[in-house]
């Protein structure tokens, strides 16, 4: 007896009547009607009666239902551990990085994906943050790792990774006497993100909370970019307290009042669904990213030793 008959049936025993399993199943009364007639025949038992209006198990009917029950389960986890090893079969997780992540990523959560899922290739893709996205939304990565405000907007599921904050950097020869504010710097030279790029939403909502315009403005491809003009003593920006941390003592900084905290994520389309190893991989980089502010800070004195504590960005 093929499963369909089985499920046929278990219908039947379900909803207690032949005209409304047909309905749930889109056949006809008379074809499921034969299809039972069909398996009693082929049992030897009477598997059904008809009292008080409705269709009743028999003795043997109970104990038929039951293991009918039993083997549609094991049926079912079978089905999907074949969906999971087809998932699997892919052999290739593709990941959008941004450059100033590129290398805590390959230092520390490519090693643990490749021990975690040895039969899949982590593949990672360092790109700026508009064309990740457009990436993605092209089925050409199954991850990027960006903003939360930039996942919401693109209608993309997000697992979160860190918060930060984002502070006000300016060249060390602009740094005015105590803090200072934006106001403070309305003659200065902004440096922004393109339009195109997420931490452009997250630097718009900033100007818009504190009511300010700047009256110059250098529009820049990215965080890596404004951060080696602020260097370079090109114009203030708005850079990720980690980021700017990195190169304290290089550029001046402090925090916007009030601070503006920020979240990133690793997003993801809705559908299609992530593979096994991608999940694993969201939940590999969940684990590491709280590690990053201790990474930013290893990073720093191993760059002070290799150049020196005077040497150009």
């Amino acid at each position: 007896m093929n499963t369909k008959t089985m499920e046929n049936l278990l219908a039947v025993a379900d909803k207690k009547s032949v005209s409304k399993a047909a309905e749930l199943l889109y056949m006809s009364q008379p074809t499921l009607s034969r299809s039972i007639r069909s398996a009693e025949k082929e049992l030897g038992f009477k598997l059904f009666c008809y009292e008080q209006r409705q269709m009743n198990l028999t003795d043997a009917g109970i104990i038929y239902i039951n293991g009918v029950k039993a083997i549609l389960a094991e049926k079912q986890a079978m089905e999907k551990k074949l969906a999971e090893l087809k998932d699997e079969s892919r052999q290739q997780v593709r990941l959008l990085v941004p450059p100033d992540e590129y290398a805590f990523v390959a230092r520390y959560i490519l090693p643990d994906f490749q021990e975690a899922v040895p039969h899949t290739e982590l593949l990672l893709m360092e790109n700026s943050q508009e064309l990740a996205m457009e990436y993605l939304m092209a089925g050409l990565a199954d991850l990027v790792l960006t903003t939360s405000a930039a996942a919401i907007q693109n209608g993309l599921e997000q697992q979160i990774l860190y918060d930060d904050e984002i502070v006000l950097a300016l060249p060390l020869s602009w740094m005015p006497p105590g803090t200072f504010s934006l106001t403070d710097l309305a003659d200065k030279c902004f440096l922004l993100t393109s339009l195109e790029n997420s931490w452009a939403l997250l630097e718009s909502d900033i100007l818009r909370q504190h009511g300010f315009t700047p009256k110059i403005v250098r529009e820049v491809s990215g965080c890596p970019a404004a951060l080696r003009m602020t260097v370079s003593g090109c114009g203030v920006s708005f850079l990720p307290r980690r980021l700017a941390q990195m190169h304290e003592g290089r550029i001046a900084f402090q925090s916007l009042s009030p601070p503006y905290r920020y979240q990133r994520c690793a997003a993801y389309p809705k559908s299609p669904r992530l593979t096994k190893a991608a999940k694993r991989l969201v939940d590999i980089l969940a684990s590491h990213y709280p590690k990053y502010d201790h990474y930013l800070s290893m990073l720093r004195k191993e760059e002070s030793s290799w150049r020196g504590p005077s040497a150009p960005f």
